[in-house]
């Protein structure tokens, strides 16, 4: 990147995250008309630019800057998930699993694109009630994003989850749930989802030792004694 671009470029990016988004988009638009910009400064622009336009309901102009952005810049991830997002916003669901496919592609290594990818291929659907080829690939996606970022703890739950919902898988499906509550303890989400894979003496110890966390827990603490209540109140007619 020129010196002139880099420069140009970090000013619009202060004016972006200071919110002055009128003057920031000027400077992208200007970096734009640059005869010399490079390749990356015009990319980095594009993808802003888009983000910017996306925000104040500009649908189809951010889409072309992201798209503008990713010729510019294979490489940039964060285009190809805002342009697939925005797609799936507009009920695009199979053109934006297509961009993230070809993106994943281009960028094997980033558990992001893997996890957005995941996200395409439900599309907002109940994934236990998808067809099993599509359960699978969701597993198989979810494992290869706790593969590239094991440290991530809502990585392992996507994977519990998916697992979850194929027959046999159980034993995974806990594991990884108990994997993602070692990263990190304090998410009711964590508790509920393991909850939901046990029997009920097992899933009635969960429950309580996320309540007993407290107020430090994230998360939809309500659920927890709703679902402790249920299980056992069912305890008391076996």
């Amino acid at each position: 990147m020129n010196d002139a671009s880099m420069e140009k470029l970090q000013a619009a990016v202060a004016l972006h995250q200071a919110g002055r988004h009128a003057e920031a988009e000027t400077g992208y638009r200007a970096i734009l008309k640059l005869r010399l910009a490079s390749s990356s400064a015009s990319a980095s622009s594009y993808n802003n630019l888009g983000s910017l336009l996306h925000r104040h309901g500009k649908a189809a102009e951010a889409e072309f800057c992201w798209a503008s952005a990713i010729e510019r810049a294979p490489q940039l991830a964060d285009a190809h998930g805002n342009l697939a997002t925005a797609m799936l916003q507009r009920g695009r669901n199979r053109r934006a699993f297509e961009v993230l496919r070809s993106a994943v592609a281009l960028i094997p290594d980033s558990a992001a694109l893997y996890t957005r990818l995941g996200g395409a291929l439900t599309a907002s659907r109940n994934l236990a009630k998808l067809p099993e080829a599509a359960r699978r690939a969701a597993a198989a996606i979810a494992k290869t994003a706790v593969r590239l970022q094991p440290s991530e703890a809502p990585l392992w739950q996507n994977l519990a989850f998916a697992l979850a919902t194929l027959g046999g898988h159980t034993a995974a499906a806990q594991t990884a749930y108990r994997r993602a509550m070692s990263l990190n303890p304090l998410v009711a989400d964590f508790y509920l989802g393991l909850a939901s894979t046990q029997p009920r003496a097992e899933a009635v110890h969960t429950l309580r030792a996320a309540i007993r966390l407290g107020p430090a827990l994230s998360g939809p603490r309500g659920a927890l004694y709703y679902n402790l209540g249920n299980l056992l109140q069912a305890g008391r007619y076996e």
